[in-house]
């Protein structure tokens, strides 16, 4: 028995049943047939088309149309809260649904969630054209398909594929590093199984972002982007207020952090233990230098 906060209001009861199989119907029978909107999305629009409405970008039923180059796949971070979002011109008094197509499960039917998992939530932000579908603490078992579906007759729907990506970034030497005074700091990230390749990777010394530009001098970065993204952070002539927590961010991904310590003088046996590598760190180094010197 469904929760009465899960009602529809906006449905009279005895018109409820005979939605829910229209719109699962619907779902089934483009199902059966193979038909996937998602193909192509975000290679339809028409150059120079200044409002988006380009030939073929649109599912279009009775003047309400779904412009499907605008209503696009969405890769997530596991964990994270993530929206499927549909870009519906004309809608006028239809109602928006969104189903589930593993299970045909009727998630959303106009404001209102339909079913028991409280993570799926509706939302269309006001005077816009965005109806979305909200899910909270994405895991990997909601990856999969999901429909957008506008109350037309028959009802006319978009399919946004949803995968979910669980990524990993580590410091190489950490958790502790040990350097001399004096000496050049060269902090090595390595990010893989992002969400696509990073736009950028963000270094921090505890909460202040470290760059160039930064009132610290001698400091460069450099990034290789790629399935596995590797970001290098150097700092010439390290001092004892370089000692602290350090923080590599890229933006697709989970940050790492290690802790740097800067010593005075010669200490063979704590640099040697801070900084050993695991062997399987050791061939990744050598693969990703073999892969720079292949490239030149």
């Amino acid at each position: 028995t469904l929760d009465s906060r899960y009602l529809l209001p906006e449905l009279p009861d005895s018109k409820i049943s005979e939605r829910i199989l229209q719109l699962v119907s619907g779902v089934e029978e483009r199902t059966a047939v193979g038909e996937r909107s998602v193909a192509g999305v975000g290679d339809r629009a028409g150059a120079g088309d200044s409002d988006g409405d380009g030939a073929g970008a649109g599912l279009e039923k009775d003047g309400a149309k779904i412009l499907s180059h605008l209503s696009k796949d969405v890769i997530a971070i596991e964990g994270s809260d993530i929206r499927l979002s549909c870009h519906i011109q004309n809608l006028n008094n239809r109602t928006v649904s969104w189903i589930r197509h593993s299970d045909t499960n009727l998630l959303t039917v106009g404001r209102y969630a339909y079913t028991s998992d409280t993570r799926f939530s509706p939302l269309h932000p006001t005077l816009t054209p965005n109806y979305q579908l909200r899910i909270s603490g994405v895991t990997k078992s909601d990856e999969g398909s999901y429909e957008c579906q506008i109350s037309t007759t028959p009802p006319v729907g978009h399919s946004i594929n949803l995968s979910v990506v669980d990524p990993v970034t580590e410091i190489l030497g950490g958790p502790d590093i040990f350097v001399d005074s004096g000496s050049t700091i060269n902090l090595t990230c390595i990010t893989r199984q992002t969400a696509g390749t990073p736009d950028y990777v963000q270094w921090f010394h505890f909460n202040q972002e470290i760059s160039w530009r930064g009132p610290r001098s001698g400091v460069s970065s450099v990034m290789e982007a790629g399935q596995t993204t590797v970001s290098q952070l150097l700092m010439q002539r390290a001092v004892p207020a370089d000692t602290g927590n350090y923080t590599c961010s890229p933006h697709n991904s989970r940050p790492a952090s290690v802790q740097l310590h800067v010593l005075e003088g010669k200490h063979p046996a704590a640099i040697q233990a801070g900084t050993s590598l695991t062997v399987d760190r050791v061939i990744l180094l050598v693969n990703l230098l073999a892969i720079r010197l292949s490239r030149r």
